[in-house]
C-alpha cells in the first residue's frame, strides 16, 4: 500500500536495536540516517555506516536513497540505491532493521518538554507551615528560617498528590521534639529520603545524617557497628567507633530495622531508653542521638510470632509516619518523570526532548510495585537507550509497563481478569529476573559478591545480567 492513500498516518521507523525498542517519528520532510551522533536518525550499530542514506518525502509517497554505504540499504531484502517505500516495509541499515509503521496521535503530542535538558537543581527546596505548596529556596542550604518548615535534599523532588502533602504536615508536627521516629512503607517509597528531610529541616541539621542497613550486615557484626568495639577485644581487632558515636548530636537512620536479630534489640532498646551505649569490650557512654527507623515489615505479624520485641516498637515509635505507596499518589508520577529524565540526560550528556502523551499516561497508570525507586530505575534505562533528541514514547517503555492495562485498579487486576492476559515467555522471564536480582542486591546491601552468592551464579555473570537490564546496584 502507497503512503499516498494514507494521509493521516504519522509516520515513524520502528525496530528492536540492541534489545531496545526504538521509535522515530517521521515529522520532517528530510532524515540524514547514519552512525554519525549528528544524524537525524543516529543509529550507533557496528555496520551502518557514518553517513549511510537519505529518507525524504516526494509527492508520490516516501523515498529511500542509499549514500555509498559499505554494507548497502535493503527496501524488504531487496538491495536499492534509490527506492519508494511502502507503509509497513523493512528498511535495513547495515545490520539495523526498521519497519515503517504508524504512530498514535498521543505518541506524537508531547506530555511535557524538557526546554532546558541541562538544568540541574541545586537549591533546597522548602515547604513552609503556611503553604502546602512545595517552593525553591533562594539561597542559603540548612534549615526553614522560622524552623518550622521542611527542607529537602537537593536530588529529592516534592510531590504534590493530597497523601504526599500530608505526609509533609506530619513532617512538620515532629519537628519540636527529639522523639524517635519510625517510617512505614513498602520498598522503594524513599523513607531514607524521608529521614535525611527531617534531619535538615531540624535542629539537628548541622550535626551529622548517618544511616545503616540493618539487613545488610550479618547479626554477629551489627553490634561492633552500633556500638563501636574496643582494642585487644580479639586479635588483629582495631578499635572504632560504632555509627551511634558517628551520628553524635545528629541523626542515626536505622533501615530494615525489621530484619534486627532479637538478642540485639535488647541492646537497642536499652541506648534508647538510657541514652547510653555499650561498646564492645569498652565502658559504657552517654550520646546525644536521635534514632529515625525504617521498615516495609510487617511488625504486628513479627511482635505476634516473637521476632521483634513489642516494648523497642514502642519506644521507635514516638512518631509513627506512614508512607504512601506510588500507585495511590499518581499525581506525584509527572513530576517524578520529568525530575529524572532531566537529571539522568544531563549526566549522559544528551538532549531528551520530552515525553509522548501515551507514554505518561502508561506511566501513570501502572501500579509500580517497586514505587519511586522502580520509576527511577525505569527512566535510568530509557536515557540509557536514547539518543540525542529523543522523544520518549510509549514504543520504548518496558513490556510490562506498555502490556498493563490502564483502566486496570491500582494494585493489579483480580485473578479471574487475567485470562487475556499476555503469555509471552520472554517479557516474564526478564521481570523475573530483574525482580530475583533487585531482591538479592537489597539482601545484600548491593554487595554483588553477596548477591551473586544468593542468586548462584558467578559475579561476571550477575554484573552481564545487570548490564542487561538496565540495573544499577
Amino acid at each position: 500500500m502507497s503512503l499516498s492513500t494514507q494521509p493521516f498516518k504519522i509516520l515513524c521507523l520502528r525496530g528492536t536495536i540492541e534489545g531496545e525498542t526504538r521509535t522515530f517519528p517521521l515529522e520532517a520532510s528530510t532524515y540524514r540516517i547514519g552512525r554519525s551522533s549528528a544524524s537525524d536518525i543516529s543509529l550507533q550499530v557496528h555496520g551502518v555506516s557514518r553517513e549511510h542514506a537519505i529518507l525524504y518525502q516526494t509527492l508520490e509517497g516516501l523515498m529511500i536513497k542509499d549514500l555509498g554505504s559499505r554494507n548497502g540499504t535493503f527496501v524488504d531484502n531487496q538491495r536499492v540505491e534509490r527506492a519508494p517505500v511502502a507503509y509497513g516495509a523493512e528498511i535495513r541499515f547495515g545490520s539495523v532493521c526498521l519497519q515503517v509503521d504508524s504512530l498514535d496521535a498521543d505518541d506524537v503530542a508531547l506530555a511535557f518538554t524538557l526546554t532546558d535538558p541541562g538544568l540541574t537543581v541545586t537549591r533546597d527546596v522548602v515547604v513552609t507551615p503556611e503553604d502546602d505548596e512545595p517552593t525553591v529556596a533562594q539561597g542559603a542550604a540548612g534549615h526553614a528560617q522560622d524552623g518550622y518548615g521542611l527542607v529537602f535534599p537537593a536530588d529529592y523532588h516534592p510531590g504534590v498528590s493530597p497523601l504526599t502533602m500530608a505526609l509533609y504536615r506530619q513532617l512538620r508536627q515532629l519537628l519540636t521534639d527529639d522523639l524517635a521516629v519510625l517510617l512505614v512503607g513498602e520498598t522503594g517509597v524513599g523513607k531514607e529520603h524521608v529521614a535525611k528531610t527531617i534531619h535538615a529541616s531540624c535542629s539537628r541539621s548541622k550535626a551529622p545524617f548517618v544511616a545503616i542497613n540493618c539487613a545488610a550486615i550479618p547479626a554477629e557484626m551489627l553490634e561492633a557497628e552500633l556500638f563501636g568495639i574496643g582494642r585487644g577485644v580479639a586479635t588483629g581487632v582495631k578499635e572504632r567507633a560504632g555509627q551511634f558515636e558517628l551520628a553524635e548530636g545528629g541523626v542515626l537512620f536505622l533501615d530494615e530495622i525489621g530484619e534486627m536479630a532479637p538478642a540485639l534489640q535488647a541492646k537497642l532498646l536499652r541506648a534508647l531508653q538510657e541514652k547510653e551505649i555499650q561498646p564492645v569490650g569498652k565502658p559504657a557512654r552517654r550520646l546525644d542521638v536521635r534514632v529515625i527507623a525504617a521498615t516495609n515489615a510487617d511488625l504486628d505479624q513479627r511482635m505476634d510470632t516473637g521476632l521483634f520485641r513489642r516494648d523497642l516498637f514502642y519506644r521507635l515509635a514516638g512518631h509513627k509516619i506512614e508512607l504512601p505507596p506510588l500507585r495511590r499518589s499518581k499525581e506525584d508520577i509527572p513530576g517524578l518523570v520529568e525530575h529524572f529524565l532531566r537529571r539522568f540526560a544531563s549526566q549522559a550528556g544528551i538532549r531528551i526532548r520530552g515525553v509522548s502523551a501515551k507514554a505518561l499516561d502508561l506511566l501513570v497508570a501502572n501500579p509500580w510495585p517497586g514505587n519511586v525507586r522502580e520509576l527511577q530505575h525505569e527512566m535510568h534505562r530509557l536515557v540509557g537507550s536514547s539518543t540525542d533528541g529523543q522523544v520518549i514514547d510509549s514504543g520504548m517503555l518496558a513490556h510490562r509497563w506498555r502490556d498493563h492495562p490502564p483502566d486496570s485498579p491500582p494494585d493489579g487486576p483480580p485473578e479471574s481478569s487475567r485470562v487475556g492476559e499476555s503469555l509471552a515467555l520472554e517479557p516474564k522471564l526478564r521481570e523475573l529476573e530483574e525482580r530475583l536480582i533487585r531482591e538479592a542486591l537489597r539482601r545484600s546491601g548491593g554487595k554483588r559478591i553477596e548477591a551473586a552468592k544468593l542468586l548462584e551464579i558467578s559475579r561476571n555473570g550477575l554484573a552481564k545480567k545487570m548490564k542487561r537490564l538496565g540495573i544499577d546496584s
